[in-house]
């Protein structure tokens, strides 16, 4: 009996603790039925390392951006020129939308759908849904360059 308990201690030990010092198989046989560990990890992470390797890729091309920002800067008549030139396609969408479009240029609203599309019949295109930016931003160039 004083056996038994002894047995029962051990194996109740060797679970709690984790360890195998209480374990009274052999070493072979211990480890003849334990599955590699590796196996068993395999996978559990990679969601994880998936995500930390996008956040990685993401914050590089922030600091890529700001690199290029400082780079622009540095350049002062590169750097204010970008800036018109964004101010520029500003105006340019704000006036297409309320309708002043340059020469030769139209716009209507297609019934199907309510959006607005834009036409030109000089240059020969029929319809497109993006206003004539480049044109218009060519004009207010020459307009703030006199």
């Amino acid at each position: 009996m004083l056996a038994k308990a002894l047995v029962l201690f051990a194996a109740c030990a060797s679970l709690i603790r984790g360890s195998e010092a209480f374990s009274l198989a052999t070493p072979a046989a211990r480890h003849s039925c334990r599955r590699p560990r590796a196996a068993v990890n395999a996978g559990l992470f990679d969601g994880f390392q998936k995500a930390a390797k996008e956040r990685e890729a993401a914050k590089e091309a922030q600091w890529q951006a700001m690199k290029d920002m400082q780079a622009a800067r540095r350049d002062p008549e590169a750097f204010d020129k970008a800036t018109k030139r964004t101010r520029y396609v500003a105006m340019a969408r704000k006036a297409a939308e309320a309708g002043n479009l340059p020469d030769g240029w139209g716009c209507a609203q297609d019934p199907a759908s309510g959006d607005t599309y834009y036409f030109n019949k000089e240059k020969g295109i029929a319809s497109t849904w993006d206003p004539p930016l480049d044109d218009m931003v060519k004009i207010l160039e020459e307009q703030n360059a006199l």
